[in-house]
């Protein structure tokens, strides 16, 4: 099977921030596993209409201070998308908000395995995450 380009494009994903800081206070008894440790926000900057891209930033945040999680982890990665004239604006739409999300995550999750696997706890693998929920629905920003 021959591959061919998709109509979108991305330029080099860049890390814009990361911390990680293990948990002194954190006590093992604690921890529920059950729990949703992770939390993430999705950022689509688009400076004009009429240009085919737009600057995309995912944040994934993991644990948080206190004694109920061994660490808080946060990495933020962005790229700039590019598209062909003539999508509909439905179709960029998904491609920003989904498809964009989906590959900086590639990205960000072996750092974040990488991390956390150089720590005293267990390795953490972000699971899949569903882009297209209303829960991830991303927000504006201007630097």
């Amino acid at each position: 099977m021959k591959l061919k380009n998709s109509i979108f494009r991305f330029e080099n994903p860049v890390l814009t921030d990361m911390y990680f800081k293990v948990n002194d206070d954190f006590i093992k008894e604690k921890m529920d596993t059950d729990t949703e440790s992770a939390n993430g926000s999705i950022m689509v900057k688009r400076e004009d209409d009429e240009l085919n891209e737009a600057l995309v930033r995912l944040t994934i945040i993991i644990g948080e201070k206190g004694d109920s999680f061994p660490f808080e982890l946060k990495l933020t990665m962005e790229s700039k998308f590019l598209w062909q004239e003539g999508i509909d604006e439905e179709t960029i739409n998904t491609l920003l908000t989904v498809n964009a999300p989906a590959l900086l995550l590639a990205y960000i999750r072996p750092m974040v395995s990488s991390i956390t696997d150089s720590s005293e706890y267990p390795t953490y693998h972000i699971p899949f995450i569903d882009f297209a929920s209303t829960e991830m629905t991303p927000t504006e920003y201007n630097d």
